[in-house]
């Protein structure tokens, strides 16, 4: 199994309004920072995976313009706030979360 390295989850660079968790329809859970990225802990409404919570990394001290999105896609894309990485909603996926570098 070979990485494709470059490609974004979203179609030819456009992301799809019906997806699924739903981007407008969530609650931060929980935030915090590391040395140089913001980390969520976010809650989608319908999504039924880990019970639609997902641990979401984005570059950068970033949690105003986080906090204030009216969505909050957690797919890989080009054309929105992207996260740069995912983990697990356990506390494992926390901690590495936490100690990305």
């Amino acid at each position: 199994m070979g990485l494709r390295i470059g490609l974004s989850s979203c179609s030819g660079g456009q992301c799809g309004t019906t997806q699924n968790p739903n981007p407008r329809k969530f609650k931060i859970l929980e935030s915090g920072f590391n040395e140089r990225f913001t980390i969520l802990k976010v809650k989608y409404e319908g999504c039924t995976n880990y019970e639609g919570v997902k641990i979401l990394v984005y570059k950068g001290h970033i949690l105003k313009e986080l906090t204030n999105a009216a969505e909050l896609d957690p797919h890989f894309c080009e054309n929105h706030l992207s996260p740069i990485a995912r983990f697990a909603p356990t506390e494992e996926g926390l901690t590495l979360a936490l100690n990305l570098k």
